[in-house]
């Protein structure tokens, strides 16, 4: 597996084995989105063919309702749930002014975990233990704090708990909240009977959208262990300049084609695109289909469906955009697509060899 870190485009590309390694860094990384408001699956037709009924079942559970506190969602039967059915819970809300709130189940202990994003009053009014948020130094004048338990109810966070219990019926009074649900029937009928008996619940459902390019000039070369063979660099010192140069060309050439771009099926006029993808290789004509997913998304489920679906011969990409303005994104970052967090993450599967693009923000940080 290689491991390269791009300071001056800000972006982190990782290649690795899919066999060996069993997609496992790509999957974390999808997951510890946490929230995406657009998932994207680019792949060739013929594989799109054979998984069609499959993907056309993918949909993601979304729920909307308006709790009186939040001691409405502090009980035990609730952060059952959540680690149960891996649900994803967020008040709705701008990160910079309002307080938030947000709970998530832990990728590999199945822990929960909960994120409060407090005003300076708010904060003090609880008297809670927490941090600055880092998200607002020096760009406002208010303070805000991010109070985070690794392990709700956990008996290390005992006094810490008890201190929020205290104060849990005085804040997030009637706020709205959405949760992000799995496909299975269970954690969905489950999920809406226990909200139902807080308040009124919206459920909405979040289907794919397809969407099919034909002629589409495709590089004959996808993966980049395959390139390296075939255009070796002419000294070992420029490997690292030789892999930041194909990697981003590939990454530019998935991006036109996610969108169907007209350089990439018609002949344009070079003084309104200089684009070629002519660069990678060589390009042969392939019909594609993207599939999008448009809404408030917990990615674990799909990322983990979409990779078992992936398994072949042939290449695909999955593509998850990040939420800004949220009390968490990639990992417990605060989330603002020019602040903190891992924004956008792209990954290529082509045959046994992944490439993973992890995409940050102008003022962004590793």
């Amino acid at each position: 597996m290689k491991q390269i870190q791009f300071p001056r485009t800000k972006c982190h590309v990782t290649c690795g084995d899919v066999v060996s390694e069993k997609l496992t860094k790509p999957e974390r990384s999808l997951v510890k989105h946490n929230l995406s408001c657009r998932v994207q699956l680019l792949l060739p037709e013929a594989s799109f063919q054979r998984m069609e009924l499959q993907l056309a079942g993918l949909r993601a559970s979304t729920f909307q309702m308006t709790i009186p506190s939040l001691n409405a969602l502090l009980s035990p039967g609730f952060i059952a749930l959540v680690a149960a059915h891996r649900l994803c819970v967020v008040s709705e809300g701008h990160v910079d002014h309002e307080d938030m709130f947000a709970i998530v189940s832990k990728l590999s202990t199945k822990a929960v975990r909960m994120v409060l994003n407090l005003s300076e009053l708010t904060y003090q009014r609880c008297g809670l233990m927490g941090k600055r948020s880092q998200l607002l130094s020096g760009i406002l004048k208010q303070k805000k704090y991010q109070v985070v338990y690794a392990d709700v109810c956990a008996n290390d966070e005992q006094q810490q708990w008890d201190r929020l219990l205290w104060s849990s019926d005085k804040i997030f009074q009637n706020t709205k909240i959405t949760v992000t649900c799995s496909t299975d029937e269970t954690a969905i009928a489950e999920t809406k009977a226990y909200l139902s008996l807080i308040g009124t619940v919206t459920h909405t459902v979040v289907g794919p959208q397809v969407q099919r390019f034909t002629s589409v000039d495709t590089p004959k070369t996808l993966s980049y262990s395959q390139h390296l063979k075939e255009n070796p660099p002419y000294a070992e010192s420029l490997l690292k300049d030789h892999l930041e140069s194909y990697t981003l060309d590939l990454l530019e050439w998935l991006a036109y084609a996610s969108v169907n771009g007209q350089q990439l099926t018609q002949e344009v006029d070079p003084y309104v695109s200089s684009y070629s993808v002519r660069d990678l290789d060589g390009t042969c004509k392939q019909n594609l289909v993207c599939v999008t997913w448009d809404g408030l998304i917990a990615t674990d489920f799909l990322s983990f469906k979409l990779h078992q679906l992936q398994k072949g011969k042939d290449w695909s990409c999955v593509a998850s955009y990040g939420l800004a303005d949220t009390p968490i994104s990639f990992g417990l970052q605060e989330h603002g697509f020019h602040e903190n967090g891992q924004n956008d993450v792209v990954v290529l599967v082509t045959g046994d060899k992944y490439t993973l693009w992890e995409i940050l923000g102008g003022r962004d940080g590793y």
